[in-house]
């Protein structure tokens, strides 16, 4: 199976989402919220998916795992231009009362929603992210990728945007839009919209499909859940379920635990175990269990 496990966001999404990261009005302390939430819910200053592990938020075919199967018939360049665009906007909305921040990664295997992203090796992440004191958000964020020895793509490049924000009764919510990008893959590009609310340690959300490069079934769902904890001063335990319903017919649920521990300027670590349960035949990594060690910094 070539691919994906964001992530989204990710989010990112959240994201799906996800190296280190969970919910603050975005998600993400030491502990990825996997599956592509949103992104800063625990820590405004980590940002989406410093490596998604599971994050906020991306779309794979049935067939292989890549995201690939997508519909619509808006070139890549055209998404990355009205992308490019909405964030331009965003940016220059409001620079005096904004916040940019820059991340960097690198982990033992990609992971993103239980599904290996790098054929099982390492990979290298980078991104930045703008906030505004308002609550909107955007930023991009990029990380090599191998689908296998039948797909030449190399790298993945998200873009998205959204607002976060919290209730007076500490209820957060979080929704936006996030686009995976390949450059130089096979019509693999895709399109989800997410939204989350969160309370306390806990965060709860779904990312819908909405367009896909290569055409074919399109309303692919994902839906998670996940908790993060702090157990000492700077160690952290989370976890995150996930359920993947493929608009095929296809589907699969995946666990991850996270451990995570903050060594100061010299970022963060995390331990993860992530479990792949598939509901149907047509999946080839049914039981699959992936152990990895992540590390991610964030700069302001």
């Amino acid at each position: 199976m070539s691919r994906r496990s964001f992530c989204p966001q990710l989010v990112h999404q959240f994201g799906a989402a996800p190296l280190l990261w969970a919910p603050v009005v975005h998600q993400r302390p030491l502990i990825p919220p996997s599956l592509g939430l949103s992104h800063w819910k625990y820590n405004k200053k980590m940002t989406w998916h410093s490596f998604c592990f599971d994050l906020p938020n991306r779309v794979f075919s049935t067939d292989q795992i890549n995201h690939s199967q997508a519909l619509g018939e808006i070139t890549h360049i055209m998404k990355l231009n009205k992308l490019a665009l909405a964030v331009g906007a965003l940016v220059f909305a409001g620079s005096a009362a904004a916040e940019l921040s820059a991340n960097i990664g690198a982990t033992s295997n990609y992971v993103w929603r239980g599904v290996t992203q790098t054929d099982d090796g390492a990979a290298i992440s980078g991104g930045l992210d703008y906030a505004h004191d308002s609550g909107f958000y955007a930023g991009t964020w990029a990380s090599n990728v191998d689908f296998g020895s039948d797909d030449d793509t190399t790298a993945e490049v998200d873009l998205y945007g959204g607002y976060a924000n919290e209730l007076g009764s500490g209820l957060g919510y979080d929704f936006g839009v996030i686009y995976y990008a390949y450059p130089g893959g096979d019509e693999l590009d895709f399109t989800e919209v997410y939204a989350s609310l969160s309370f306390g340690p806990v965060t709860g959300g779904v990312n819908y499909t909405v367009d896909k490069e290569a055409g074919g079934d399109e309303d692919d769902v994902y839906y998670h859940l996940s908790a993060s904890f702090d157990v000492a001063p700077t160690w952290s335990i989370g976890g995150t379920i996930g359920h993947y319903d493929f608009d095929s017919g296809d589907s699969y649920n995946h666990g991850q635990i996270d451990i995570g521990k903050s060594v100061g300027d010299f970022g963060d670590f995390t331990l993860s175990v992530s479990v792949v349960d598939e509901d149907d035949d047509g999946l080839d990594f049914d039981g699959d269990t992936l152990v990895f060690v992540s590390w991610g910094k964030t700069f302001d």
